[in-house]
């Protein structure tokens, strides 16, 4: 199972079909990465000076989308990690194994994709103290991740209300994602239509 998938689509500005502050988050987003990017000094290694944001919305709002879009804006690499598979597939196991991950797609600027991230930063459960002992190391090894990154990293749920507060609060910006109306869904569906 891949745990670390990049994505090679590439996706243009006029494939975001969101709200106009969202839009206008999103812009702003992009500006400021931009000035981060160009005040590296070539050659050197980049400081861990990277950005991150919380994307909360329903499956198909967007989030993955805008992802792409961002990344082809940048022309920075982006990779998704699903960490609800990463909880599933390696159990005890998981903070190394994303560690291991994370530190290889850290190397340089990326953008970051961590989606379904209730599954690792929901809300503790005080009826289930196991679930928190097993989340702890795969919590810490994100962590790690997101003060090493030089890019952009993403956590992307469907609502921000399903996360632990704690780590909300160390969120700087946060874009919703509405649920598309019925003419935009219909648009993101004719763009994925083959042209005959």
């Amino acid at each position: 199972m891949e745990l670390l998938e990049r994505v090679t689509e590439r996706r243009p500005w006029s494939d975001l079909r969101t709200t106009a502050a969202d839009l206008e988050a999103l812009d702003a987003l992009r500006a400021k990465l931009r000035e981060l990017l160009r005040a590296r000094e070539p050659g050197k290694r980049p400081r861990a000076s990277g950005s991150t944001v919380l994307f909360t919305g329903a499956d198909r709002a967007g989030k993955s989308v805008a992802a792409q879009v961002l990344g082809s804006a940048l022309a920075l690499e982006v990779y998704r990690i699903d960490l609800r598979a990463a909880l599933s597939a390696y159990g005890a196991e998981t903070e190394r194994s994303l560690d291991r991950l994370l530190t290889s797609a850290v190397a340089a600027p990326v953008v970051l994709l961590f989606d379904e991230a209730d599954a690792l930063f929901g809300k503790r459960s005080s009826t289930e103290p196991t679930d928190d002992r097993y989340r702890a190391g795969p919590i810490a090894a994100v962590d790690r991740c997101l003060s090493r990154q030089s890019g952009l990293a993403i956590i992307a749920c469907d609502h921000a209300d399903d996360l632990d507060p704690a780590f909300l609060k160390r969120m700087g910006e946060r874009i919703a994602f509405p649920v598309p109306d019925p003419r935009s869904r219909a648009a993101r569906w004719e763009k994925q239509l083959p042209t005959p």
